[in-house]
């Protein structure tokens, strides 16, 4: 989920909801200034959940996340893809 989808999210919401988004974010900015980025942007997911204004975390911003792509044999699949759909 990127910033313009999360500002899509949060203007479906209700009033009440935006005023936890804003204060979530008020205390966002407050929070430790030696966090990175990511690291601010997961706490804020993880409060919105808490609060029940978003429902799950996306998986690619979940901390700790270990993915490790499947090894094919041959040329990438993402080719073999492009090939078929030109066919």
């Amino acid at each position: 989920m990127n910033v313009s989808e999360v500002l899509d999210e949060i203007k479906k919401l209700s009033p009440t909801e935006k005023r936890q988004v804003e204060r979530a974010l008020l205390h966002d900015k407050e929070a430790d200034k030696d966090a990175t980025q990511e690291e601010r942007q997961t706490a804020l997911l993880k409060r919105l959940q808490a609060e029940g204004v978003i429902k799950n975390i996306p998986l690619r911003l979940i901390e700790h996340w270990d993915f490790e792509p499947v090894p094919i044999k041959g040329k990438p699949l993402s080719e073999t893809i492009i090939e078929e759909r030109g066919q």
